[in-house]
């Protein structure tokens, strides 16, 4: 074996260009599936935190209106045009789903690490000049703001989140600039309220905060207490009630059992796990996944033609080394395995740097994140995303590549050594006279074997009639 993996080198070391073009390519496939683990990672992530964050938590819990709604509309808690939630003139029978809720919840609190209630509801959006009707109040329960921050849900890009007990409000920056507002300017926002009455209240600006998805720009964000206020919500009320458990892999089972217990107290409050609650944010992902799956399939496969070429002329050119190795004992597997060998070797060398640039690429854009623009926010959940690195997947590139490197050399590398070198002279020939001599070289290579057969008379006189 030393000596295959000194011939391996040496070879590599004789022709510098072609080993430099197989390692190129080697180089880019692998830095081509270490940025696309890496941007997945991102985009993946993306899209579900903002979904559970803000949207959704682990465990959401909502009243009927809204649990009857489409579960494949990116946009089925924002509703601009009208409100879904507790029904005003059935006051006794949400009392007791609420008590039915708190009761569940006081009993499972060991389970649960954030619990958010929180006000989400239509409004007007109003200046002395412009009115903007697609908007959402969001009342931030207790802690929430520092939540949402903490997890970068929402980047602050002036000013902050309203504090308690205030009368500010925050809006994305798109809003910000269509309605000519900055921090510290004063806006109106028109409400209805549980009595069925519009009023108009004035709020300062406290914070203009950076644009995601357009799904997360429709909301002004108020302190929880505002928000009751401006809709007339009783304290103990609520729109969604956003759980976070401590084990999010058990936020179906958790849902399916708060949901029997709301269902047995009369309906009116449901209860979703985060993976049923839209199908839209967890399938999104998927699409993703399948886009950078194929687009990296593509490219790869043009580079393994390219490598698997160019293997099988560089073993061609070297006949005769391969039949002189073979003539002094050296059997089809070593031969094979020092093939091998030399793409092996290429892919360690190639694999070190791409590893080395594609670590310095997540490292760059896990802090200042990858704009996709609007269009493609829909898909990423934000404007942004955010590359980060898994170990596994570094490892799991490597045995790609390897596997990569036995495949490209298989093809070219058993027709080498499986092949008489006569009969590749008759299948390389492109011309009438290269036929003719190779040809002559087949009829001469039978004729001499002939020659130098001994004649069996016995088995000619059983022959003979």
């Amino acid at each position: 074996m030393p000596v295959l993996v000194k011939i391996a080198f040496r070879n590599l070391g004789k022709n510098i260009r072609r080993s430099a073009f197989l390692a190129g390519a080697i180089f880019l496939c692998t830095l081509i599936l270490l940025i696309t683990f890496f941007s997945f990672n991102g985009a993946q992530t993306q899209m579900l935190k903002s979904y559970t964050t803000i949207q959704a938590g682990h465990v959401l819990m909502l009243w009927d209106d809204l649990a009857s709604t489409d579960k494949t509309s990116p946009q089925r808690f924002i509703n601009v045009s009208k409100t879904l939630t507790y029904h005003t003139d059935e006051e006794e029978r949400n009392e007791k789903a609420l008590s039915t809720a708190r009761i569940w919840i006081d009993e499972h609190q060991q389970d649960i690490e954030h619990e958010f209630p929180i006000i989400r509801r239509n409004a007007t959006l109003k200046t002395d000049e412009k009115q903007d009707l697609s908007f959402i109040i969001y009342g931030l329960a207790h802690g929430q703001d520092k939540f949402l921050l903490d997890n970068a849900s929402i980047t602050m890009a002036e000013g902050e989140l309203p504090q308690a007990g205030t009368h500010e409000l925050a809006i994305c920056k798109s809003k910000a600039d269509s309605m000519g507002v900055s921090v510290g300017d004063t806006v109106d926002v028109v409400t209805k309220t549980d009595g069925n009455e519009t009023t108009t209240t004035s709020l300062s600006i406290s914070g203009i905060y950076s644009d995601g998805a357009f799904f997360d720009n429709f909301y002004g964000f108020v302190d929880g207490d505002m928000a009751h206020d401006l809709y007339a919500v009783p304290a103990d009320h609520f729109d969604s009630d956003l759980i976070f458990l401590t084990n999010q892999d058990k936020a179906q089972e958790t849902a399916d059992d708060l949901d029997a217990k709301l269902t047995q107290a009369g309906a009116e409050l449901r209860a979703e796990s985060y993976l049923e609650a839209n199908y839209y944010y967890n399938n999104a992902p998927k699409l993703v996944r399948i886009t950078f799956a194929v687009f990296s399939g593509f490219i790869l496969l043009l580079i393994a033609l390219g490598m698997q070429s160019s293997i099988k002329l560089s073993l061609h050119q070297r006949l005769g080394e391969l039949g002189a190795m073979r003539a002094i004992g050296f059997s089809k597997t070593k031969i094979y395995a020092m093939i091998f060998a030399e793409t092996f070797f290429l892919t360690i060398f190639a694999f070190i740097p791409a590893v080395i640039l594609a670590l310095l690429f997540a490292a760059v854009f896990s802090t200042n994140g990858i704009y996709v623009g609007v269009a493609a926010s829909t898909l990423f959940g934000g404007q942004y995303f955010f590359p980060f690195v898994r170990a596994g997947q570094v490892f799991v590139v490597l045995g790609m590549m390897i596997l990569f490197a036995l495949l490209a050399t298989i093809q070219p590398g058993l027709g080498v050594i499986n092949q008489i070198i006569v009969d590749m002279m008759h299948q390389n020939a492109k011309t009438a006279r290269q036929r003719r001599n190779a040809r002559r070289v087949v009829n001469a290579s039978f004729d001499a074997d002939a020659r130098a057969r001994p004649i069996d008379v016995h088995l000619m006189a059983s022959n003979d009639p």
